[in-house]
């Protein structure tokens, strides 16, 4: 069989690895396996929960004669003596020492057996016809009298048609409150009483492929089909943690319409909009989109990698976990227990033209991306920051070489989600006077374009309808502010120039603050004054 140059670099780089698992296992007095040559089966994979895999970086190799043969990366791994305990009974076990790659190569299989676990939404699932449903109450009010068997299709259904992204499933002494989160805000959906409360949390742990009885945090994943085509598929995570009542479980919901992202769609401006383009463009460099939790950060990375995407780039992304599939693009899981620096060297080797990173969360990892960012590979990546000039001070603290940073980086977008007031039901309003005057003051640090635009503040509210189940919201939109590493710019980073100092050039040099972007859309009827506020606050 013939290699190609990469391709016996990476087999040279393995056969490597496996000869020093081999001599470590030696010098251990374990057994060793490569599972190139020895591949476990699906069943064999499945004698242990997938969490417990990646907590412990195990693979259940086989079981042979009464004894079952388990694959572990290293001995001292916190934990692992009392796990390998607790599978005794039936066989008894037998380390076999494996590699970081083997572990990898496998551990990946769980994804395959879990996704397969499918919840077959019903006819007599609820549908939110337009005029039937008014508000949430009523939703809940059918959670609570509807047929039991259908009583995890029927949250599943009414959370995709509300465009939820998570359910709560929270304990009480007497049952649980259901809550949905819709456009960022929790709302009260039922209190199902404790015989519901039980069926619904079996369907859901059996579904998700959990046990009812493990004690700790658990996760798992399942997806949901329909023919009714109001009710479109869906992939759920699901997260489990043991609370003082019982079981908290919190689904989180992947859209799958969500796959076709436009940077426009997501709030970009046109007036931004060639400007990204520009930076885009460039052959290598880092985009860094930074943001709190549930900012909307991996929702513009993906519409970044569509501006990009073309037959003749190489893009691979780094994710925990993918969220969703883009098609043409090589998506690369990253588990738990697994180092993040270590897969991204190994996607360096990989030719790659462009690299998405889900997050950087580490020195190490920072580091070697800047690098790469200057060895002819454009990056985008997130990062936490309440803003693009405070995201430049982080990286520095990080990293601590300013040079690489001020010669790396081509642009910061700092950004937040505030909901969109249903166009249904949308009125004029009037402010108080405190915040008009805020309102005011924003405006007036308008650039003179825009000033000139809106000759007078009117803004405008939901009033609520049964489009949008009476909360006067409908959707989310982005509020950006775009950090463009310029020159000058670079010079401010080499001197290590306070937050404040950079912000200000960068506004100078025409940059809009969230703020400023979040009153825009406040003033064309998007949003209110009110998500501005209270967003850009937190």
């Amino acid at each position: 069989m013939a290699y190609s140059s990469t391709e016996l670099k990476d087999k040279a780089f393995r056969d490597s690895e496996e000869q020093d698992t081999l001599q470590r296992a030696e010098s251990m007095g374990l057994k060793y396996a490569d599972l190139r040559q020895i591949v476990p089966s699906d069943d064999d994979m499945q004698l242990i929960p997938a969490n417990d895999a990646r907590q412990y970086k195990t693979i259940p190799i086989a079981v042979r004669n009464g004894l079952f043969y388990l694959g572990i990366v290293s001995p001292q791994i916190s934990g692992l003596a009392e796990f390998v305990e607790s599978l005794k009974g039936e066989h008894d076990v037998v380390l076999v020492l494996i590699s970081q790659s083997s572990f990898v190569d496998n551990i990946v299989r769980y994804d395959d057996f879990v996704i397969n676990k499918k919840i077959e939404l019903e006819p007599g699932t609820i549908i939110l016809e337009s005029g039937e449903k008014t508000d949430l109450s009523s939703l809940g009010s059918k959670l609570q009298t509807d047929g039991i068997q259908f009583l995890l299709a029927d949250i599943l259904a009414a959370a995709i048609q509300t465009k939820s992204s998570d359910i709560h499933i929270e304990p009480r002494s007497d049952g649980a409150n259901i809550r949905f989160r819709i456009d960022g805000v929790l709302h009260p959906i039922a209190q199902l009483p404790k015989d519901r409360h039980n069926y619904l949390l079996s369907e859901v742990f059996i579904n998700s492929s959990l046990q009812m009885d493990a004690g700790k945090p658990q996760n798992g994943r399942l997806h949901t089909q329909s023919e009714n085509v109001n009710i479109s598929g869906v992939d759920i995570r699901v997260e489990t943690i043991p609370v003082l009542h019982g079981q908290e479980v919190v689904m989180r919901l992947f859209h799958n319409e969500a796959q076709e992202l436009r940077l426009t769609d997501l709030g970009i401006t046109k007036e931004a909009y060639p400007n990204i383009k520009e930076i885009l463009l460039r052959p290598h460099g880092m985009v860094i989109v930074v943001g709190p939790t549930g900012s909307g950060k991996t929702s513009t990375l993906y519409a970044l990698l569509g501006e990009l995407n073309s037959p003749e780039r190489k893009i691979v992304t780094l994710e925990d976990p993918v969220e969703y599939e883009l098609p043409g693009i090589s998506q690369s899981q990253v588990n738990q227990g697994e180092i993040f620096l270590d897969r991204l060297k190994a996607v360096l080797r990989e030719d790659p033209d462009i690299i998405m990173i889900g997050e950087i969360r580490d020195n190490d990892t920072a580091k070697t991306a800047l690098q790469s960012a200057l060895t002819g590979h454009l990056l985008l990546t997130t990062f936490h920051a309440n803003n693009a000039a405070i995201a430049i001070a982080r990286l520095s603290d990080m990293v601590g070489d300013v040079s690489l940073i001020s010669s790396s980086i081509n642009l910061i977008v700092a950004q937040r989600l505030v909901r969109k007031i249903c166009p249904y039901c949308r009125s004029e309003e009037g402010l108080g006077t405190d915040k008009l005057a805020v309102a005011k003051h924003i405006f007036e640090t308008l650039p003179e374009k825009y000033r000139t635009h809106y000759k007078n503040l009117q803004f405008f509210k939901g009033k609520g309808c049964d489009r949008c189940f009476n909360i006067g919201y409908k959707g989310r939109i982005g509020i950006y502010e775009m950090l463009k590493v310029t020159t000058d710019m670079q010079q401010l980073i080499m001197t290590r120039a306070l937050p404040s100092v950079i912000q200000a050039a960068a506004i100078k040099n025409g940059m809009l603050t969230m703020e400023q972007d979040g009153l825009l859309k406040a003033l064309a009827g998007i949003t209110t004054v009110d998500e501005i506020l209270k967003t850009v606050k937190e």
